[in-house]
Protein backbone atom coordinates (compact mmCIF):
# COMPACT_ATOMS: atom_id res chain seq x y z
CA UNK A 1 0.00 0.00 0.00
CA UNK A 2 1.07 3.08 -0.75
CA UNK A 3 1.85 6.30 1.96
CA UNK A 4 1.05 9.75 1.87
CA UNK A 5 3.26 12.55 2.97
CA UNK A 6 2.95 16.32 3.64
CA UNK A 7 6.41 16.82 2.59
CA UNK A 8 9.33 14.78 1.34
CA UNK A 9 11.03 12.91 3.69
CA UNK A 10 14.68 13.81 3.22
CA UNK A 11 16.01 10.17 2.98
CA UNK A 12 13.70 9.77 0.11
CA UNK A 13 15.04 12.99 -1.73
CA UNK A 14 18.30 12.02 -2.22
CA UNK A 15 16.93 8.76 -3.39
CA UNK A 16 15.02 10.42 -5.94
CA UNK A 17 17.98 12.45 -6.91
CA UNK A 18 19.79 9.31 -8.15
CA UNK A 19 16.78 7.96 -10.26
CA UNK A 20 17.83 7.67 -13.88
CA UNK A 21 13.70 8.08 -14.95
CA UNK A 22 10.67 8.76 -13.17
CA UNK A 23 6.72 8.69 -14.16
CA UNK A 24 4.42 11.31 -14.68
CA UNK A 25 0.35 10.10 -14.55
CA UNK A 26 -2.53 12.25 -15.49
CA UNK A 27 -6.38 11.77 -14.66
CA UNK A 28 -9.36 12.89 -15.80
CA UNK A 29 -11.70 14.41 -13.36
CA UNK A 30 -14.99 12.54 -15.09
CA UNK A 31 -15.33 8.88 -14.49
CA UNK A 32 -15.60 8.74 -18.35
CA UNK A 33 -12.01 9.34 -18.80
CA UNK A 34 -8.79 7.59 -18.20
CA UNK A 35 -5.64 7.51 -16.55
CA UNK A 36 -1.89 8.29 -18.65
CA UNK A 37 1.04 7.25 -17.06
CA UNK A 38 4.11 8.38 -19.18
CA UNK A 39 8.02 7.46 -18.55
CA UNK A 40 9.67 10.79 -18.62
CA UNK A 41 13.51 12.34 -17.76
CA UNK A 42 16.62 11.86 -19.04
CA UNK A 43 19.73 11.92 -16.25
CA UNK A 44 19.22 16.19 -14.90
CA UNK A 45 16.26 16.53 -16.23
CA UNK A 46 14.13 15.82 -12.92
CA UNK A 47 14.69 19.05 -9.79
CA UNK A 48 13.96 19.18 -6.26
CA UNK A 49 13.71 22.32 -4.89
CA UNK A 50 12.83 21.41 -1.25
CA UNK A 51 10.68 18.95 0.52
CA UNK A 52 7.40 20.69 -1.01
CA UNK A 53 8.39 21.55 -4.87
CA UNK A 54 9.52 19.78 -7.12
CA UNK A 55 9.99 20.00 -11.67
CA UNK A 56 10.88 18.51 -14.64
CA UNK A 57 12.18 19.56 -17.99
CA UNK A 58 9.51 18.31 -20.44
CA UNK A 59 11.01 17.76 -23.21
CA UNK A 60 9.25 17.44 -27.13
CA UNK A 61 8.85 13.92 -28.42
CA UNK A 62 11.49 11.45 -27.23
CA UNK A 63 14.16 13.84 -26.05
CA UNK A 64 16.57 11.44 -28.01
CA UNK A 65 18.03 14.94 -29.89
CA UNK A 66 18.89 16.47 -26.92
CA UNK A 67 20.36 13.07 -24.99
CA UNK A 68 22.77 12.84 -28.14
CA UNK A 69 23.52 16.52 -28.16
CA UNK A 70 24.63 16.50 -24.06
CA UNK A 71 26.88 13.45 -25.01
Amino acid sequence: MGQFFETIPQNLISWMERQEMFWVATAPLNAGGHVNVSPKGLRGSFHIVDEQTVWYEDFTGSGTSIYLKQQ
